[in-house]
């Protein structure tokens, strides 16, 4: 008997392979290896140290490219007079995950709002044109991707943005997407509409739990404009509505500076390990010393 067809057998390989070679996973291997950390202790940090790493300033990853975009996010005339250096991620492992869970359409949704999100962050604004040749695709096909985005209700900004469509508005990707969370729709469906892997989904839903809880206990001052979104959804949502996700861990916005992203390390790492000394968490032992050298021994880890 032959052997029976898997469907999307090459996509599958594809998805397993790029995980293997980003950043997190070469981190998550050496901590293991080399700090006797658990698996799922090594993964955990190196999901967090990877994603500091990315995220500095001077930093750029394999996957990024620095482009010249639009300076400033409400810049939105035709005649461009100033523009700035920007980091985008123009193709990323997310990309394969949402393809092969919910096809083509959805993956190129999710790459178009992911290069306009990051300008944005950035107090920038990329144009369609600067899109079409990012994502590869025909100007005829951005512009109805990006017109099915804004029916459900998505803020799209880019540059030439004509001023019905910003009086119009919108709110964020996440935003929205956790806005029919609450609502009860189905987490497939809200991801599959917002293009939202699960990883980023649930990386959303970790860090929205952060947000809420300092709202809900009063004095938190928003730092972006995502931030600003979430903290007028836990405001406009019924404290009971929110009460599933404040059980859960929630995880802050990364730190840009070292000293705040070894202390939230340290507060959420220095656990025991089992009394078999084989499983569970390893002793901080094994990683203070990498701590106390500075971000330059976290660097070398991952090469």
């Amino acid at each position: 008997m032959g052997r029976a067809k898997e469907y999307r057998q090459r996509l599958k390989y594809q998805v397993a392979s790029a995980r293997k070679k980003i950043l997190e996973s070469l981190l998550a291997v050496r901590f293991a290896d080399e700090l006797g950390m658990s698996e799922t202790e090594a993964r955990l940090l190196g999901y967090r140290t990877g994603r500091w790493i990315l995220n500095q300033p001077g930093v750029r990853g394999p996957n990024q490219i620095i482009f010249n975009a639009v300076e400033g996010r409400e810049s939105f005339s035709r005649r461009h007079k100033s523009f700035k250096k920007i980091r985008l991620t123009p193709y990323d492992v997310e990309d394969l995950d949402l393809e092969l869970e919910f096809g083509l359409s959805t993956m190129q949704a999710g790459r178009i709002l992911r290069l306009v999100e990051e300008a944005y962050r950035q107090d920038a604004l990329l144009s369609a044109k600067q899109l079409t040749v990012l994502c590869n695709i025909t100007p005829t096909s951005l512009r109805g991707r990006m017109v099915a985005l804004r029916r459900e209700g998505i803020w799209v900004p880019v540059a030439g943005l004509s001023r019905t469509e910003r009086q119009r508005g919108g709110q964020l990707r996440s935003a929205r997407a956790l806005a029919r969370y609450l609502d009860g729709q189905p987490q497939a469906d809200i991801r599959r509409m917002f293009a939202l892997s699960r990883e980023t989904f649930r990386h959303i839903l970790s860090r929205f739990a952060y947000v809420a809880r300092l709202a809900l206990g009063g004095g938190f001052v928003p730092r972006e404009p995502e931030e600003a979104a979430w903290l007028a959804i836990v405001q406009a949502t019924p404290e009971k509505k929110l009460l599933p996700l404040l059980d859960e861990p929630g995880v802050p916005a990364p730190a840009t500076d070292w000293a705040s992203f070894r202390t939230e390390l340290e507060a959420d790492l220095p656990c025991p390990r089992s009394s078999s000394g084989l499983y569970g968490i390893s002793p901080p032992k094994y990683w203070t010393p990498y701590l106390q050298a500075g971000p330059t021994a976290m660097l070398c880890i991952g090469r």
